[in-house]
């Protein structure tokens, strides 16, 4: 029922053909097919969360705009920061943030959360982090598509150098899943940790420039405070929907190649330990 009855008739098929089950298990199989069941996973979870609330798919855009409403308020009308500007100037700062804390805190317990299935089924530990990691960014799609039409309506059209928003997206993409499946990997031997991922992620969200400009701070303090991976993705958003300017590509792809092998990491390691969870997760 979970994952639908094609993969009975995948059994069937392999106990009757062994020689072409042998050539199939390959690692572009074993990694095609984890990313099918990711998918299918994520898919039913969504369809069920759906059907639980009254509101349906419309709380995937009224609770990011009710955290947009409290923190506009806060921090442009109470405090007065920022300027004529600082709607779109906050949006382009909180959206993409909410991507990154959303897609962390969620998938931090989800292997001790999966544990019913990991002692089932064999299934890779990675798994479960995946498909959290899913359901946050396709629940953050509509909010993106709002925060463009936002900026439009504000005087910020698109033009060409909207097109680097592409690598933006695909970096930010890559490193959450990074220090979410590193995360996630961690808790299960610390599982104390899972008390300090909010208070990690709070103390980040400030340090990351979202109700803020990075350049009111010290100019000495700048270069060490861009170095916040988020603090330095927030403001290539900025320069694309604000200053009407290409990011730092340069700057862009080290931090896309770094992910990169971080990820590559933290697969190995999974692969690793594949064994060592169930039993974790059983104490």
């Amino acid at each position: 029922q979970q994952y639908g009855s094609d993969i009975f008739e995948d059994t069937k098929h392999k106990q009757n053909h062994p020689e072409e089950t042998t050539k199939r298990n390959s690692a572009y199989t074993n990694v095609k097919q984890l990313l099918q069941l990711v998918s299918i996973k994520a898919n039913f979870n969504l369809q069920a969360e759906v059907h639980r609330n009254y509101l349906s798919y419309a709380w995937w855009v009224l609770e990011p705009l009710l955290h947009m409403v409290i923190y506009y308020i806060v921090f442009g009308l109470l405090l007065n920061r920022g300027g004529e500007n600082y709607p779109v100037f906050l949006l382009t700062g909180l959206i993409p943030w909410m991507w990154f804390t959303k897609a962390i805190s969620s998938s931090s317990n989800s292997i001790l959360a999966g544990q019913n299935i990991m002692l089932q089924v064999a299934v890779p530990s990675i798994y479960f982090p995946l498909v959290v990691l899913l359901q946050t960014t396709i629940k953050q799609l509509p909010v993106f598509i709002l925060l463009i039409g936002f900026v439009w309506l504000q005087g910020y059209p698109p033009e060409a150098h909207w097109w680097g928003l592409a690598p933006v997206l695909i970096v930010q993409a890559i490193l959450t899943i990074a220090l979410a499946c590193i995360v996630a990997a961690i808790i299960p031997f610390i599982r104390d940790l899972s008390y300090l991922v909010p208070t990690g992620l709070t103390f980040t969200m400030f340090l990351s420039g979202i109700f803020y400009d990075f350049k009111s701070i010290a100019a000495d303090w700048q270069d060490l405070f861009l170095l916040n991976p988020m603090a330095f993705l927030l403001k290539c958003y900025r320069e694309i929907f604000i200053d009407g300017i290409m990011p730092d590509l340069t700057t862009l792809a080290w931090w896309g190649v770094g992910s990169t092998i971080s990820c590559l990491l933290i697969i190995f390691a999974y692969q690793q330990l594949r064994y060592v969870y169930p039993r974790i997760v059983m104490e």
